[in-house]
């Protein structure tokens, strides 16, 4: 949209320091301020926070009092708080209930609301076994990094995972995978591809990630990083998805 010329080559390897500095400046941006049209040309960051603001403000005002149509409206307003805090987390709707002092089936229905109206996005665990999978709890990315960058105080691992999720939803079909173990992938796509999003991966991840997808039969694996890593094999670069 600011009409930027940025060659990305179709193979991260070709990607040299110099260019993965230049395209970093913009992506950093995005990382920060999201990627709202009217948010992206504003020239100021006190105009994108203005901005940002708006959109939320527009968004609680007339999507969720008037659509919505809810009792509780400080109950979803706390809800929508209490899962930013919470992005790329397992949904524990007990603790939800708990906290924002509703049934649990409230909380279901502020979720789909929310999901319906795309300010959140549920994804399942994957499991060969389609019951299991729908048994189990679902994680949970924004709409947007800048909404999120506005509103919470996460870590840059959480805004580059959320930035990472918006960009491969647009791919296909999308779960995670995690074993009571604690190993875990991030993102498997189209119940073929894995990917695991690392600010700064180290040599360990590599070996770990193909195991695990070698084990659940993926066709191939991906480690999205932040850092510049030269030459390495299977990583992608999250301006790249």
């Amino acid at each position: 949209i600011k009409n930027i010329d940025l060659p990305v080559p179709k193979n991260s390897r070709a990607i040299t320091r110099a260019m993965f500095l230049e395209i970093s400046r913009h992506y950093d941006e995005y990382l920060l301020y999201g990627g709202f049209p009217g948010v992206a040309l504003k020239e100021t960051s006190r105009q994108k926070k203005a901005a940002l603001e708006d959109i939320f403000t527009s968004y609680f005002q007339l999507e969720v009092r008037q659509l919505g149509d809810f009792k509780k409206i400080d109950s979803i307003r706390d809800l929508i708080f209490l899962l930013m805090q919470r992005t790329g987390a397992r949904l524990d709707i007990s603790k939800l209930s708990d906290e924002i002092a509703v049934a649990r089936e409230t909380v279901y229905n502020y979720l789909s609301f929310l999901e319906s109206t795309y300010f959140i996005k549920l994804i399942r665990p994957f499991s060969r076994n389609r019951d299991t999978e729908l048994r189990s709890q679902p994680k949970f990315y924004i709409c947007d990094t800048g909404i999120l960058n506005q509103f919470a105080r996460v870590s840059d691992g959480a805004i580059f995972e959320n930035a990472v999720f918006s960009a491969l939803r647009r791919k296909g079909g999308i779960n995670y995978y995690q074993r009571k173990s604690g190993r875990e992938i991030d993102f498997i796509l189209g119940r073929r591809s894995a990917f695991e999003v690392k600010l700064s991966p180290g040599k360990r991840d590599f070996p770990r990630l193909a195991t695990l997808a070698k084990e659940l039969k993926l066709d191939n694996y991906h480690i999205v990083s932040r850092k510049f890593m030269r030459g390495r094999e299977n990583v992608v670069y999250g301006f790249e998805l």
